[in-house]
């Protein structure tokens, strides 16, 4: 019933969370920063949770009738991905290798941003409307992810600022 392109699509992206939960861990255990720890220990968990909806999205895909019999998969050419392995690699291993917590947020933000593309460009690839608002919600979770990394970045190199800069200075209404 449903193209094995669907279930590939889902599975690249199911294997992408996993990665991303798995480097979250790994931060959330060596950053100095109490912030830094609980938000990416939350990123995790939210992980976790996509991980498991895509994998209950996949079993549903494949046995929709509650039978386990599929046929053989057949493997697909994500357009584009290539180098998306490779990119997110060597970003992972600078951040591990010059590490302190304003480097991890930064890197932490493009591994999210890399995700986010990759999302955005999978849901495109399916054709069933309802597998692809599975994949734009967990894009838009990401989009949000990014968003609250890059806001605490800014946090981190200047605290001071940051605060200053979400002050209203002048009378409300007046």
């Amino acid at each position: 019933m449903y193209n094995a392109d669907t279930i590939n699509i889902i599975e690249e992206v199911l294997e992408s969370e996993r990665r991303e939960v798995a480097f979250f861990r790994r931060l959330a255990d060596r950053i100095k920063s109490p912030l830094g720890k609980a938000v990416f220990r939350d990123y995790a968990e939210k992980g976790t949770e996509h991980c498991k909806s895509l994998h209950d999205l996949r079993a549903r895909i494949a046995s929709p009738d509650g039978s386990s019999g599929q046929s053989e998969p057949v493997s697909i050419a994500l357009a584009d991905f290539d180098d998306y392995e490779e990119k997110l690699s060597s970003s992972m291993n600078k951040a591990l290798a010059d590490f302190d917590d304003i480097t991890a947020m930064d890197i932490a933000a493009r591994f999210v941003r890399k995700t986010t593309r990759f999302l955005s460009m999978s849901s495109e690839m399916v054709k069933d409307p309802a597998h692809r608002e599975v994949l734009k919600a967990i894009e838009l979770s990401e989009r949000e992810n990014f968003i609250h990394l890059k806001n605490i970045e800014e946090y981190l190199k200047n605290p001071h600022g940051w605060f200053r800069e979400r002050e209203h200075h002048g009378l409300d209404g007046g």
